[in-house]
């Protein structure tokens, strides 16, 4: 899990990255595509899925605050 930088308490993101089917050099950097989960933290302390898309959002995306 990845926390929020701008809500590490309420907010977390996990990353899915595709597998690599054989191996692989690497000769320059690139950006792999990734999906990210993103996770809201309850009272409880518990997580829910609050969302999915191709990157992270703001802390006041998420909580309209």
């Amino acid at each position: 899990m990845i926390h929020a930088v701008d809500d590490p308490d309420r907010i977390a993101f996990m990353r899915f990255v595709a597998e690599v089917a054989q191996s692989a050099q690497g000769f320059q950097a690139f950006v792999t595509p990734a999906t990210f989960i993103t996770l809201i933290r309850l009272d409880d302390g518990t997580y829910r899925v609050w969302g999915l898309g191709p990157a992270p959002l703001s802390a006041e995306t998420i909580l309209g605050e």
